[in-house]
């Protein structure tokens, strides 16, 4: 998941002392270039459609050619070179942070701690972890001659279905809104994700504008009679449990009953591994040298929900051993991994055939560099106000909001707007 930072600024006044505190989203590139110069060629014919190879045996003896493409970026290997470490720690010092997101020689990286992970179990015993942002690479599930379906090939970020233990789809769970950048009003936690979502974090805005609005159909759970909610229109979403267990797209499509519960069997085209990234920021992965080829998988959730009755709310997913469950697991599991859907023009002119090597563009997010006040010193008597108003440089920075607080309510409080009012004697 994204870093959220809160700095604050104190501004000191005769009768008061102030406290603007502003929440900072990541910086962005505005100067590094989005060109890929390697051989990209895309056509209506290539990249190809997958072929599954179907043996409906376990243990990754079936498989699937598929076609990558690359599209956007993201933080996932990790930096463990002394010398870049150092220089990511100078020129966060230069920004006045301790963490967070930096460019350094045309590269951006992300430096983390355990309180920026979904689940502290994975990351270890390290105070910092340091990442580098690069390019992701999609699986290919369909090209239809003039658009591409994509599924990212690795779980990038580790995230819950849902943050809270609530019956839910689709169409109101957090994951759709943290894909997408959407506000609290759409989602049933009432969490706002305009200023701190996957959109912003992996795409420019110009990448953001060719990424295609979907109509995404959600349909019913068959085995547990789950209603799978209205459907949607989204940039960014998880697969279905019928797009994951789908020949066409890629995927073995070879069904087991198990009680109530339809599963698919275990198959290598539902195989998906966590980026190291996404490993620290708590995706379990599960490695069995039977079943997984030593390959360590994790579990990935799909968009439709799965058993939610007496108490239990559920969203289908694949685990480790490529295993398509239509009971799933709770739709606040800690350590599900993040693997995104989108449909992407062929005709983009971000949409490359390969790795340049590069952090892209490093996402959108646009930092907050200085907060100034009209009003730096002022002397108050008792039940006088002053409304304070506060500059956020630069101009178009991702997020402007501002929190204002006193540090000491008995001389002086402050509301929501910036009006002071003094209360007594001090500072």
């Amino acid at each position: 998941m994204g870093i959220r930072h809160k700095i604050q600024w104190k501004k000191r006044v005769a009768a008061l002392f102030l406290v603007v505190a502003v929440s900072l989203s990541q910086p962005a590139m505005q100067s590094h270039a989005e060109e890929n110069t390697g051989d990209d060629s895309i056509t209506a014919t290539q990249p190809s459609n997958p072929v599954h190879h179907c043996t409906g045996e376990k243990g990754g003896s079936d498989y699937t050619d598929w076609s990558y493409v690359y599209f956007g970026s993201y933080p996932q290997s990790e930096v463990t070179d002394a010398g870049v470490i150092s220089a990511i720690d100078a020129a966060l010092a230069v920004q006045g942070k301790g963490k967070g997101d930096v460019w350094v020689d045309g590269t951006k990286y992300r430096k983390v701690d355990n309180s920026d992970t979904n689940h502290t179990l994975y990351f270890g015993d390290s105070e910092y972890r340091y990442f580098k942002w690069e390019r992701i690479r999609w699986k290919v599930l369909s090209n239809d001659g003039s658009k591409l379906f994509l599924l990212a090939d690795k779980a990038l970020d580790c995230n819950e279905y849902n943050e809270n233990r609530t019956v839910t789809a689709w169409e109101k769970c957090t994951m759709r809104s943290w894909l997408n950048g959407y506000g609290s009003e759409r989602n049933i936690d009432g969490i706002d994700y305009t200023t701190d979502s996957f959109f912003q974090n992996a795409f420019s805005v110009s990448e953001q504008e060719e990424i295609l609005a979907t109509t995404v159909v959600n349909g019913n759970n068959s085995d547990y009679q789950t209603v799978g909610g209205n459907d949607t229109s989204d940039k960014l979403f998880l697969l279905s449990y019928e797009e994951a267990t789908n020949e066409t797209y890629g995927f073995c499509s070879k069904f087991t009953k198990v009680g109530s519960a339809t599963n698919t069997v275990q198959s290598a085209s539902r195989w998906i591994q966590p980026t190291t990234y996404a490993r620290a920021m708590g995706t379990n992965a599960t490695s069995d040298a039977a079943y997984t080829g030593g390959n360590a998988n994790a579990w990935w959730s799909f968009r439709t929900p799965g058993y939610c009755k007496d108490g239990y709310a559920q969203a289908t997913g694949s685990n480790y051993l490529g295993s398509a469950s239509s009971y799933g697991s709770e739709v606040n599991f800690h350590f599900g991994g993040v693997v995104p859907a989108l449909y992407l023009s062929l005709s983009s002119e971000f949409l490359y055939a390969t790795d340049d090597g590069t952090s892209g563009a490093g996402g959108s997010v646009l930092e907050t560099t200085s907060v100034s006040l009209d009003v730096t010193s002022k002397t108050l008597m008792a039940g006088d106000t002053l409304q304070l108003h506060a500059t956020v440089l630069p101009k178009n920075a991702t997020n402007k909001n501002v929190t204002w607080a006193s540090s000491n309510t008995s001389v002086a409080t402050v509301s929501s707007t910036g009006v002071v009012t003094a209360k007594s004697v001090g500072t």
